[in-house]
């Protein structure tokens, strides 16, 4: 794939329909895609949490730990979609002792050290951590003592909050100093076909990083018109193959489904238009009824409001948003990140 300047499209009524639905997405979240995750989220600097394979913690603590941890990344606004979950926040814990009480019955005293750490777990560097204040938990048995301690764990401490600060700026220098790898990366694959991929590496760009922001959106937008483009003409070599092995009411209906999935934007809208418009003549001739196509979905009444409307820099708008989409669709997938729960060294 050769990457082109972008190229606009101003003069197509059609096409000007289609933007405008795609911006009516910028304005109202949520109008063009059932999507429910927020488009807002791709685009933040992202903490995973997660768990280490060395820490300290009990495994019966972790589930809490990790809940703890999540809350924190809500509290500070670092939630969000990552495409590997490189930079994480973890946590580890020292006991500091541990006592059988002089009651009767006797009870497990533990007292522990809470400790927060942020860091890049693909290079293993630590970018910040601190130690929280000291938690004391009881209980019959050592499994609820511990569970004791953790629930006493606050996460509004400054201490976390600084730690996470400290940690964003170590991520922001990250993105500053390996900008360009990283928009090559996307380029490379793209060009080996795993479009969703380079648009999500792209799309978690953090929002605060300007200039390289707008390259990635700028670059966005390029490799969403070569997704369309390839994935319209793909389903409209089936929707061809479809009509021309059966020219009837159920072949119609075969090649419609494909059809009505060529992206608006896509460079085979107006084949894809050339063969509804054959495939709705034949039918007509055979059937003696109206045949309307799925792609009619998108030709309702706000069509001619359009035809008044001239939005400047509306194709290239739609385009990120429309891939923007992609990559929130793309994330929300399960994922299972290359390092979880794998060893680190900071502790």
């Amino acid at each position: 794939m050769r990457f082109v300047s972008f190229i606009w499209i101003s003069n197509n009524v059609r096409m000007k329909f289609f933007r405008f639905v795609l911006l009516l997405s910028l304005c109202f979240p949520g109008f063009v895609s059932g999507n429910n995750t927020s488009s807002r989220e791709v685009g933040n600097i992202v903490l995973t949490p997660m768990i280490a394979s060395n820490t300290s913690i009990p495994k019966y603590a972790q589930t809490l730990m990790l809940n703890k941890l999540s809350q924190i990344v809500v509290r500070n606004g670092v939630q969000g979609y990552s495409p590997d979950g490189r930079f994480v926040i973890t946590a580890n814990i020292v006991e500091i002792s541990r006592e059988i009480t002089p009651t009767i019955p006797s009870m497990i005293a533990i007292v522990l050290k809470p400790m927060i750490f942020i860091g890049d777990i693909s290079e293993d560097k630590l970018f910040s951590c601190c130690e929280l204040k000291n938690v004391k938990g009881v209980g019959k048995t050592e499994e609820k003592a511990f569970m004791n301690a953790f629930n006493s764990i606050s996460i509004n401490a400054k201490e976390i909050d600084d730690c996470v600060e400290k940690g964003k700026i170590k991520i922001l220098e990250y993105y500053n100093s390996k900008g360009e790898a990283i928009l090559d990366n996307a380029k490379v694959l793209a060009n080996q076909g795993q479009y969703d991929a380079a648009l999500l590496q792209l799309l978690t760009i953090p929002e605060v990083c300007n200039n390289l922001r707008s390259s990635a959106m700028d670059l966005a937008a390029v490799i969403f018109k070569e997704k369309i483009d390839v994935e319209g003409r793909v389903l409209l070599n089936e929707a061809e193959q479809a009509w021309n092995s059966n020219q009837s009411f159920s072949g119609a209906e075969k090649a419609a489904s494909f059809l009505s999935r060529i992206h608006p934007l896509s460079s085979s809208m107006r084949e894809a238009e050339g063969l509804s418009t054959k495939i709705a003549k034949r039918i007509r001739e055979l059937e003696k009824r109206e045949w309307s196509f799925k792609m009619q979905q998108y030709k309702d009444e706000q069509y001619e409001e359009q035809k008044r409307r001239n939005y400047e820099h509306a194709e290239k708008m739609a385009l990120i948003k429309a891939a923007k989409d992609v990559g929130v669709a793309y994330a929300s997938r399960p994922v299972s990140y290359s390092y979880s729960y794998t060893r680190i060294n900071w502790w």
